[in-house]
């Protein structure tokens, strides 16, 4: 299985337009942009997602329906996770995972949940896996996903996506 650890993109702060909760916080232009280049990276990549589980706030939300629109992938293909909301439980969402049914999947939420969680895939919640606003991890397990069992693949940051665009 590859996980695909996706960062929501930059979202409004609380106090802009009205925002009132962390969770209703939306993307900004910025962050759909951002988005943009995700998208396009991913296609450039030629991956293949199966599926997408998203935090529930409403900025991951955001994120991952700007990514299924970008891959043209159809709305069951996103999947809200309530344990990828800011400290979701590791154990359920390893367990969730061990019971899906694909091979390709993004997992979209928060730090320093997305951080922990690619360092206890490769071996230690010691390790250091920095994953920016709109940044993407790829880590492939071999194995059921727990702890120790994955390898980090690659990572995309925010500027090398901006970098990589196509002129």
């Amino acid at each position: 299985m590859n996980l695909y650890l996706l960062r929501h993109a930059h979202a409004l702060a609380i106090g802009e337009q009205g925002i009132q909760t962390d969770e209703a916080r939306p993307l900004s232009d910025e962050g759909r942009q951002q988005m943009e280049l995700v998208g396009d990276a991913v296609k450039r990549l030629g991956l293949k997602i199966d599926l997408l589980l998203s935090s529930p706030l409403r900025r991951a939300m955001e994120s991952a329906q700007e990514l299924c629109r970008r891959l043209g992938l159809s709305g069951t293909a996103l999947m809200t996770c309530d344990q990828l909301e800011p400290g979701g439980s590791l154990k359920k969402l390893m367990k969730r995972l061990r019971s899906l049914e694909a091979n390709e999947v993004v997992l979209v939420g928060h730090t320093p949940d997305l951080p922990w969680l690619a360092a206890w895939l490769i071996g230690s919640k010691r390790t250091e896996v920095e994953i920016a606003k709109a940044g993407l991890a790829c880590i492939r397990c071999d194995a059921p996903p727990r702890k120790g069992v994955g390898a980090l693949v690659w990572l995309l940051t925010p500027e090398l996506l901006r970098a990589l665009k196509p002129v």
